[in-house]
């Protein structure tokens, strides 16, 4: 496989060394490894490389560095709402605890989860309110963050 450096200034089309123009291409699927639609990835702000992703109604997922993939946190879950992840929280100072706001769509269970252990295992705390992992403005943006001055208050934005 031959690596390339390309350098553009305004207007200009990058030349391709020859080598690179006579090695084949491989047209191959791709994995996703997330059902649905994936609105966000989530970067840890204490750990370079931790990321995690939502969808909205295939669950979360963490990423796997050294395996190079995404490693599912919420297979196995008995309440088949909490797939949509409507928001995603983590730690800004403990690469360990990571929040998911999660509920697919309205009349159906809502909770919010914490793990401690990167998603591995979680615990939840069942919400009183709706919400819309699979809902119109599931692409808006994260609606659920940890206080940086005090890390025991989580915030969660409800629409009015």
């Amino acid at each position: 496989m031959a690596t390339v450096s390309v350098l553009c200034t305004a207007g200009s089309v990058p030349a391709i060394a020859a080598a690179d123009r006579a090695a084949p291409y491989r047209w191959t699927n791709v994995t996703v490894g997330a059902g649905g639609y994936a609105p966000n990835i989530i970067f840890s702000p204490s750990e370079p490389g931790l990321a995690y992703l939502r969808t909205d109604m295939g669950g979360a997922y963490r990423w796997d560095v050294k395996a190079a993939r995404w490693i599912p946190l919420q297979d196995g879950m008995a309440i088949s709402s909490y797939m949509g992840v409507e928001s995603i929280a983590v730690d800004p100072r403990d690469a360990n605890i990571v929040y998911l706001a999660v509920g697919m769509a309205a009349r159906l269970p809502a909770a919010i989860l914490r793990s401690i252990d990167r998603g591995r295992t979680w615990t939840t705390t069942p919400v009183p309110f709706a919400m819309g992992g699979n809902e119109p403005g599931r692409g808006m943006g994260e609606r659920l963050a940890i206080d940086p001055h005090n890390r025991s208050t989580l915030f969660f934005w409800i629409a009015p």
